[in-house]
């Protein structure tokens, strides 16, 4: 059972028309209805994606575009997206684990050295 409909009139430009004819013709469109329909869900879609995500474009070696690829076929994730998302995630817990520990460590050196100065002025002092 389809979902129920309600008709939205709205005005194009002869440019705007123009480009969903031509969109029409080399993607197998019936009609000019079914393009704007496309268009509205994937602008639905996407904007409610940004609402928990940020998207990012950048550039990737095509060796490790192949690497990807062949992880994905092998059904080691979903997509691209998935495996990038699942790397990302896992080098940034590792970074921010050893910040966090080399932190710590900073910390305890510094307040140690602290101390050790502390001493050193009240024996001087004595």
């Amino acid at each position: 059972m389809s979902e129920a409909t309600e008709r939205v009139t709205f005005r194009l430009t002869p440019t705007q028309t123009d480009a969903i004819d031509d969109i029409m013709l080399r993607f197998s469109y019936k009609t000019r209805s079914q393009v704007i329909r496309a268009a509205i869900e994937n602008l639905i879609n996407d904007t409610r994606e940004e609402w928990n995500s940020k998207k990012i474009v950048f550039h990737v070696p095509k060796v490790n575009v192949i690497r990807l690829d062949n992880l994905v076929e092998d059904g080691f994730a979903n997509s691209r997206e998935d495996l990038i998302n699942r790397a990302l995630d896992d080098y940034l817990s590792k970074l921010e684990k050893y910040y966090s520990h080399e932190w710590e460590n900073y910390t305890q050196k510094r307040e140690a050295f602290k101390n050790a100065i502390d001493q050193n002025l009240s024996v001087t002092k004595s």
